[in-house]
């Protein structure tokens, strides 16, 4: 059923088929261009025609903006890359999380801390008793917690041991989540977040995070995708073969169509 559409009930129980949401439309693009270079035709009229793409979902569709700014503007560039292993509706506090991190606070100085954000994040992730890896990539109290007591939110974050962190768990007990009325008018054009910490010092501390790192306003370097690609795709092909195809990727504008080998096997470790 998701895979026929993406439906976003595939994140509204615990389950595992969320996650194959983008894999799978990427791997059907390969293998259409596989079908291709073996002699597959296809109908070349199947977005505009008659009863094409475009009439199964839309009233007369402007076909004009689907080629407006082809060859110099890429939607690539204007989508959010996800920075850490869960819920993009807690990106913004982990990142104010992380930020204060940075400034110096430490986990066991912190006697309170307070997020405020939009209205949605605290609906789809306001959990404070996340029990399962799942629930606790949907928890802003459990991510943020982690961040501030581990310095990241990666795959690790949702391993069994860090679960049960008590020192996670602790710190979530600490923290109070409200909606704040210019950042919930703001969604969903902006998903922002501020963070406030009061220390066992009496020092307080915020950070507000206009964007989630990641965002288009505020983008991913070079450094940090490779970072994610190697964490993601090393344990998969192996470390060789997962450099080898990450400097392929980065090299993807200059190099012809043929070289991508998609008529031919792909190569076995």
């Amino acid at each position: 059923g998701t895979l026929a559409s993406g439906l976003q009930q595939a994140f509204r129980s615990d389950a595992m088929s969320k996650a194959l949401h983008a894999g799978h439309a990427a791997a059907v693009g390969v293998r259409a261009g596989q079908g291709a270079a073996h002699g597959i035709t296809g109908v070349p009229d199947i977005l505009e025609g008659k009863v094409g793409f475009g009439a199964a979902l839309a009233q007369d569709p402007d076909w004009s903006l689907a080629v407006d700014g082809l060859g110099t503007r890429y939607n690539i560039l204007d989508i959010t890359q996800k920075n850490h292993g869960c819920c993009g509706h807690t990106f913004a506090a982990i990142d104010g999380a992380l930020a204060l991190r940075e400034r110096g606070v430490r986990a066991e100085q912190i006697e309170r801390l307070r997020v405020d954000t939009y209205q949605t994040a605290l609906d789809v992730t306001g959990n404070f008793a996340p029990g399962t890896a799942f629930e606790a990539k949907f928890s802003l109290p459990y991510v943020v917690a982690h961040a501030l007591v581990h310095g990241s939110v990666r795959l690790n974050a949702f391993e069994a041991q860090r679960l049960q962190d008590p020192q996670v768990r602790q710190l979530m007990q600490r923290l109070e989540l409200r909606a704040d009325e210019t950042l919930t008018a703001g969604f969903p054009k902006s998903r922002s977040a501020r963070i406030a910490i009061t220390t066992t010092g009496g020092q307080t501390l915020e950070h507000h995070s206009p964007y989630r790192k990641g965002d288009p306003e505020s983008p991913l370097s070079d450094a940090d995708l490779n970072d994610k690609f190697e964490e993601l795709a090393g344990p998969v092909l192996g470390r060789d073969r997962a450099l080898a195809l990450r400097d392929a990727v980065w090299r993807l504008d200059g190099m012809p169509v043929r070289a991508l080998r998609l008529a031919a096997d792909m190569p076995r470790p």
